[in-house]
């Protein structure tokens, strides 16, 4: 390989999610990339090669564990925004929550590799709704209130499931989740734009924040406020403390360090 190369290499890997009192222990098999060697560290930042929807993140873990604990209700319109591997949407769709779930990234080369994670998953994840419409589908889709990006998302809600009552306006989905999504400084204002366009009325957002570079959580908290949200923190975090209930056991795959500082936040409008 040249100097000025890198191209990231991948390997199937068993993910393993606990249980709760709802559901029994899920094991989920998906795509992953191998750490890239330390010389090529520099030019994937100086280049900005994107690979980081493209691993298991903490916070993907623990949000996929507190909706086991506290499950969507089955004919919900389920949108994943920043999917990655989609641990979070194939664990809902494998639990059989939600009546449709959309996962998207705006990576292409991550809809790629979600495309390999649910034909792994085939047998407990691809299914049919009960109109007969598959129960998940995966598409490409950016942040940020642009009226093209929106109204193709939108479309392409439509021809996947015709079957449903989208309406005139944008597609509206009653719970939206995404987990440990926002790790640059201009993307907060640009995920609260899509869940603005995106969620339906009396519908609410789970959303993981790890903070990450300078990502705090006041950032966070503030962006939402200022796209009109209210935002209430749901998680309970004990960590093996007594009294633990469920989602309080660390998943495998997710550092100490990162759980500690993780939160769940219920977004809703005000």
């Amino acid at each position: 390989m040249a100097d000025d190369e890198y191209e990231p290499e991948y390997e199937p890997e068993e993910v393993h999610l606990s249980t709760s009192a709802s559901f029994p222990p899920l094991t989920l098999s998906v795509m992953t990339v191998l750490p890239p060697p330390v010389e090529y560290m520099s030019l994937i930042h100086d280049q900005k090669i994107e690979i980081s929807s493209r691993k298991v993140w903490c916070g993907s873990l623990l949000l996929a564990q507190h909706l086991a604990s506290r499950p969507p209700s089955p004919s919900a319109r389920i949108l994943e925004l920043g999917a990655g591997t989609g641990i979070v949407s194939l664990s809902l769709v494998a639990r059989g929550l939600g009546r449709l779930v959309a996962l998207t990234d705006g990576d292409d080369e991550a809809i790629k590799l979600l495309e390999e994670n649910v034909l792994m998953n085939k047998t407990d994840v691809v299914g049919e709704g009960a109109d007969g419409a598959p129960t998940a589908g995966l598409v490409e889709y950016l942040w940020g209130d642009d009226d093209t990006r929106v109204s193709s998302l939108s479309d392409w809600c439509r021809s996947r499931w015709p079957g449903i009552a989208w309406g005139a306006g944008d597609a509206a989905f009653e719970l939206v989740v995404a987990g440990d999504v926002m790790y640059k400084e201009e993307l907060p204002a640009l995920f609260f734009e899509s869940v603005g366009r995106l969620l339906a009325p009396g519908g609410q957002l789970l959303l993981c924040h790890v903070p990450r570079a300078n990502v705090t959580h006041e950032v966070v908290v503030s962006a939402a406020e200022r796209q009109g949200f209210a935002v209430e923190r749901v998680d309970k975090f004990t960590w093996g403390e007594e009294g633990g209930e469920g989602e309080d056991t660390l998943p495998d795959g997710c550092p100490m360090e990162d759980a500690a500082r993780a939160r769940i936040y219920r977004v809703m409008r005000k």
